[in-house]
């Protein structure tokens, strides 16, 4: 079976669940974990016994349901707090643990989203989906110490495929002025502020009060993700840093919204 495009919906949706699982996932585990998109599985796992599905569905102008898997061994990995460190398998608090974490990101994965048309994310358990390795992408779960890794896989639907292609298709780009009425000429002149946002972070009010000079805060962003330009907490355009005359600036690749609409 030939791969779907992979186009730049695809993209967004797989660094959405990256980003999503990666808060609940480090507040859930005793290790800081961060979550982020790798290369697609030669092959799905084939022992469902061994193995946990969540099904994500999401409804909106991108819909379908995004299966999230996870092997047992990769699950216990993650040294979850509510669960036994060492134990001799994956057992139900391993299990309960793992969904709880899971059911947390939904809200996040939602608000990443909104862009692309996604009105609502609903997360439950599954049973192995009977979808195409070529259907799928990989995620890889890391911290700062290398010796310990995991990893995880999103399988999509044939309706989330075809939405991924349409939003993928559609353009991206602000609408001509004259389809916004003669009104729009009229703020043209305006003086907007606008933001260049190289990631973020959730801490707690005990990690902010715990900041000093010299401290550290490491954001939810890999070097090679593009920068986000943000207007009135929008996302309007991403793109690549630059200096220009010892300034930051930005280099658009992408509009992903109308400022007019």
């Amino acid at each position: 079976m030939q791969a779907p495009e992979r186009g730049k919906a695809w993209k967004a949706l797989e660094v959405a669940f990256g980003r999503s699982l990666t808060r609940p996932l480090a507040e859930a585990c005793r290790t800081g974990w961060q979550v982020s998109v790798s290369e697609p599985p030669a092959q799905l796992p084939d022992d469902a016994q061994s193995t946990v599905y969540f099904r994500f569905t999401l409804s909106g102008s991108l819909e379908g349901d995004v299966f999230l898997v996870i092997r047992h061994s990769d699950a216990m990995s993650l040294s979850l707090r509510d669960a036994p460190e060492y134990a001799d398998g994956f057992g139900e608090e391993h299990y309960k643990a793992l969904s709880s974490a899971v059911n947390r990101c939904t809200g996040d994965l939602q608000e990443s989203l909104l862009e692309y048309g996604v009105a609502s994310v609903r997360v439950e358990a599954a049973g192995m989906p009977e979808l195409p390795v070529e259907n799928s992408t990989g995620l890889s779960v890391h911290s700062e110490d290398p010796s310990r890794k995991a990893s995880m896989m999103l399988i999509f639907d044939e309706k989330v495929i075809q939405s991924l292609k349409a939003a993928s298709a559609k353009a991206f780009s602000y609408p001509a002025a004259e389809s916004a009425g003669g009104n729009l000429d009229l703020v043209m002149d305006v003086a907007l502020n606008v933001t260049l946002r190289f990631g973020q972070r959730r801490l707690s009010l005990r990690e902010v009060l715990d900041l000093t000079s010299g401290s550290v805060v490491e954001l939810d962003r890999q070097v090679d993700e593009p920068v986000e330009l943000v207007l009135d907490g929008r996302v309007v355009a991403r793109g690549e840093a630059v200096i220009i005359d010892g300034n930051y600036g930005l280099r658009i690749t992408q509009v992903v919204q109308s400022v007019v609409s």
